[in-house]
């Protein structure tokens, strides 16, 4: 039997059940709150109610690029910048960025290692979030080794308030033989983050 609620001045609400209700008889609790805005009702199996959060994992918050195409050259185990570089806002507290960088390196040696990381600075923090070691091989053609080196990374940067700043960064160092190593050369660095709602 349906229940129904008269508006104070027009109109009513009525509320009905199932014809057939399995399993017995079923108590709903409703919250003591009528929630916030966006909120819905989610029960905790037993018939209590409450208001929550609405999900929206997965949901692309914002996308920001930077390229660099410059030539950039070093003989040094000191990690120098990249090139490219994203600073943005993030849009909502506690989000995940999910991060895709890429830069072509070479050396005209005979052979080389670079090292390639990928940092992120919130404020005066700078963190390093990966790390690649790549042997640049020969490919026989012209005595020029190149290869490209890059990372996609879900990084969880657990910054707690909407608004602020992030930026994330390549840079790269050689291991001091058979240099120097050239990023960007014969290609373009290029840094894009996808911020989701987490």
């Amino acid at each position: 039997m349906p229940i129904k609620l008269n508006g104070s001045t027009s109109g009513s609400v009525e509320l009905d059940v199932p014809a057939t209700v399995s399993g017995g008889d079923i108590t709903l609790t409703l919250p003591a709150t009528d929630g916030d805005a966006n909120q819905v009702l989610e029960t905790d199996g037993s018939g209590s109610l409450d208001w929550v959060d609405k999900a929206n994992l997965g949901r692309l918050l914002q996308i920001a690029t930077d390229t660099h195409e410059t030539d950039i050259s070093s003989n040094n185990t000191t990690y120098v910048s990249c090139g490219p570089n994203v600073d943005f806002d993030i849009l909502k507290a506690n989000s995940k960025i999910l991060v895709h960088a890429h830069v072509n390196m070479n050396t005209s040696g005979s052979s080389g290692r670079a090292r390639l990381r990928l940092r992120r600075t919130v404020g005066s923090t700078t963190t390093t979030i990966a790390n690649a070691d790549e042997a640049l091989v020969d490919y026989g053609n012209d005595g020029i080794h190149v290869q490209g080196v890059g990372f996609n990374f879900l990084d969880t940067h657990g910054v707690g308030t909407a608004g602020t700043q992030i930026s994330y960064h390549l840079e790269f160092s050689c291991n001091g033989t058979n240099g120097p190593i050239t990023v960007n050369n014969n290609g373009i660095g290029i840094i894009t983050i996808m911020e989701i709602d987490a």
